[in-house]
């Protein structure tokens, strides 16, 4: 059975900041990051266990995994059958990899 996949508020907003920050150097890039990114998330439908616990939680349903090398999100599965996206970051001083 899929989960449902739930976005926070904060998720949503982390992935706009990190559009707009990689759009700075180049918008066509940012705007296909992001949706790969997207894209990276939904399979937390049928995977919500992938990645690995993030130890900072000390909570085995805190999730955590790198889209690519400086590009990362944080979701936890909830007892609902679903995943709560709580967060993205970027590795600022290496956006430009992502190119």
């Amino acid at each position: 059975m899929a989960y449902k996949l739930i976005w926070s508020p904060a998720a949503r907003d982390d992935l706009h900041d990190i559009v707009v920050f990689i759009a700075r150097d180049n918008p066509n890039r940012a705007m296909s990051f992001g949706y790969e990114l997207i894209s990276e998330t939904d399979r937390l439908e049928e995977f919500p266990e992938s990645g690995r616990s993030v130890p900072e939680y000390r909570d085995d349903n805190i999730r955590g995994s790198f889209f690519t090398q400086i590009a990362w999100y944080i979701g936890s599965i909830t007892s609902e059958k679903s995943v709560k996206l709580r967060a993205f970051g970027i590795q600022r001083e290496d956006y430009r990899n992502c190119r």
